[in-house]
């Protein structure tokens, strides 16, 4: 991955509006920058069914969706920077990206048992962001003809962002626990292996699990296409 202060990209037109990114701010010295392409890829995949929606209220919708997405995403990170602090680890840069997120750590973790905290702590503040808010929407309920239903109706915004943040956080919190490397779930599973044999061979096994994890992954997509 190209540094965020190297110089410009080279190659094709593609390439470079792959790698090319625009700075958000910096957050206690870690500078945040996002891909271009997901101001590209994000809207289109998040207009998708919309259709029935008046054309204002389906961008404010996206845009909705994009700052709680992005916001959750950040805090992720900065659960892996948070932690990582705690063992004199640096992280010049956060990365948001269409696929997520990454945060640019400048050292692995000092040991097996640092590795684990410092991999959880992303997981762990999804937790946080439903213990506010799936209480939260047990109460916000939306009228009759908001939210979702039925098509043609305005959208109750207050619903639908209590709505996303509960669905968007449990999803992030199952999906980055499983054993799958180099996810959070994988690097945890590495990490507790390290602490019985030697890293290279925990890399290995760990490694081994998350590809055939893909590979379950992507035969039960082709059987549920």
């Amino acid at each position: 991955m190209r540094d965020a202060h190297g110089p410009d990209p080279v190659g094709s037109p593609l390439v470079r509006l792959l790698q090319a990114s625009f700075r958000l701010g910096w957050i206690r010295g870690t500078e945040v920058r996002a891909y271009w392409l997901a101001l590209l890829v994000m809207p289109l995949i998040l207009l998708e069914g919309t259709g029935w929606l008046p054309a204002w209220e389906r961008w404010a919708y996206v845009l909705l969706l994009i700052l709680l997405l992005y916001g959750v995403i950040l805090t992720h990170e900065f659960g892996h920077v948070r932690a990582g602090r705690r063992y004199g680890i640096v992280t010049p840069l956060v990365t948001l990206s269409p696929l997520g997120g990454v945060a640019h750590m400048s050292a692995a973790a000092p040991g097996p048992k640092a590795e684990i905290r410092v991999s959880l702590m992303g997981p762990l503040t999804h937790l946080g962001w439903l213990a506010v808010f799936a209480p939260l929407s047990w109460w916000v309920v939306p009228e009759p003809g908001d939210g979702w239903i039925p098509p043609g109706a305005h959208l109750d915004y207050v619903w639908l962002a209590v709505d996303v943040l509960v669905t968007l956080n449990l999803g992030l919190l199952c999906f980055n626990l499983l054993p799958c490397f180099p996810m959070d779930g994988g690097r945890v599973l590495r990490a507790a292996l390290a602490l019985r044999m030697h890293p290279n061979r925990a890399t290995l096994h760990a490694t081994t699990v998350g590809l055939l994890g893909a590979a379950r992954s992507a035969r039960w997509a082709w059987w549920a296409g």
